[in-house]
């Protein structure tokens, strides 16, 4: 027999798919669901089957192949497609569909009833005495929001608060002193059009803070602990196709300061037999390009222009197999049965009286944090932890300017909220 020409590695198509249900696989196509991706990689995880009889000598008798796990891995750019910021769920881009088959859901944002509105979010250092305050966001979003802005609620020493933002870019319109109290409308801002009506008892204490995230119109993606979706993902390699289904997954973030960030997936699930297979013809791509990580926003707590060089996120995911003897191979998919997210970033370092980030790390004290990708509409990420905890820090050194290496844990606020992402 005469071998072919080799295979190449540059010759490579994703293509994967949302499932309907456990055991339905997605009839997939290069049309609509071609992923770019880089470093693809295949793999398997076999149940060796050893026969260990007893006999005259001690050589081994040959195995047989039992339970067979497949895994798919690969990496692509942070970007939007273009069109997400119209704020319909059928705009998505393709990336949220990844996202989809590691434990999140996915939601639109149009702007209206206030649904483009993050959860409030007490400052951790507020008074004891402040009251449990329920708010409800309304309103429908001003025009000139076109990128995300934290507003800034602070309780001053008279029955008014003071509301500032941290772009005044976008919406110079905060900054002025209104009254505050329970079952009243709150109007964040003219250029928001976002109203917040508090419920409390008693009064809020003066110096007592509160955080809001508004984001222009596009797509949430938050964690689920109910309801997770599957995925069906084809991996053909110059010739060969490899197949999973009942696929779930987990994933890293990595940011630098001007450089594109990326996302790495890896995702397990049933295999299926490799076959050869010719590559999708003409596969259709989203052809957006990614922004460099610059004008981020980063805000760490109640500070905002906090100097980070990387900021880098792995969701881990506990990935749990379901033995099923009625099964293919006796297994039927995987589940999502634990999450741990945790993070890193690299600030430069601050006297306490700027940021404490030594006395909050000895605190335990939560904080929030925010930062996006991209700065054009429909081509930007923001990511979201509202109860950010550090659980290590230690000094480094950049180019001869002191910084910290900060190793951070996202934590519940409500619940499936520890760590959100928005596309708009």
């Amino acid at each position: 027999m005469t071998l072919g020409i080799p295979l190449l590695t540059r010759k490579a198509v994703i293509l994967a798919g949302v499932q309907s249900g456990v055991g339905v696989p997605a009839t997939l196509s290069g049309s609509t669901d071609a992923i770019q991706a880089t470093e693809p990689d295949y793999s398997i995880d076999p149940s060796l089957l050893e026969r260990k009889f007893t006999s005259a000598d001690l050589s081994p008798f040959p195995h047989l192949i039992g339970r067979k796990l497949a895994s798919i891995k690969f990496t692509n750019e942070i970007r939007g497609n273009g069109i997400q910021s119209s704020g319909l769920l059928a705009d998505a881009p393709k990336l949220t569909r990844l996202l989809r088959g590691c434990g999140y859901v996915a939601s639109a944002m149009s702007g209206d009833d206030g649904d483009s509105v993050a959860p409030v979010i007490a400052d951790s250092k507020n008074p004891a005495n402040t009251p449990a305050i329920t708010w409800v966001a309304g309103g429908d979003l001003g025009a000139g929001i076109t990128k995300p802005v934290l507003y800034t609620i602070t309780k001053g020493a008279t029955s008014t608060i003071v509301i500032t933002n941290n772009d005044n870019e976008v919406d110079s319109g905060a900054g002025s002193a209104t009254a505050i109290a329970s079952g009243t409308p709150l109007t964040l801002s003219t250029a928001s059009g976002i109203t917040l009506t508090p419920t409390f008892t008693g009064s809020i204490p003066t110096g007592a803070v509160f955080y809001v995230l508004v984001l222009p119109k596009g797509i949430k993606l938050k964690p689920t602990s109910s309801g997770q979706e599957l995925l069906t993902i084809e991996a053909y390699f110059d010739g060969l196709k490899h197949k999973i289904t009942d696929a779930m997954g987990s994933f890293t973030i990595s940011a630098e300061a001007g450089g594109y960030a990326t996302i790495e997936f890896t995702f397990t699930g049933s295999f299926h037999d490799v076959v050869d297979a010719a590559l999708p013809s003409n596969p259709v791509y989203e052809t957006q390009i990614p922004q460099q990580v610059e004008l981020g926003n980063v805000t760490w707590g109640g500070t905002d222009g906090v100097v980070v060089q990387a900021f880098t996120y792995d969701q881990q995911n506990t990935i749990t197999p379901r033995p099923d003897i009625n099964a293919k191979d006796g297994y039927k998919g995987s589940r999502i049965t634990d999450r741990q997210p945790s993070g890193k970033i690299n600030p430069e370092a601050a006297l306490e009286a700027d940021i404490p980030f030594w006395s909050d790390f000895a605190d335990a004290r939560p904080k929030h944090f925010v930062m996006q990708v991209g700065t054009t509409v429909g081509n930007q990420v923001c990511f979201h932890g509202p109860v950010v905890q550090t659980s290590q820090l230690a000094y480094g050194d950049r180019d001869g300017i002191r910084t910290l290496e900060c190793d951070i844990l996202f934590k519940r606020n409500q619940g499936d909220d520890e760590f959100n992402l928005y596309f708009c």
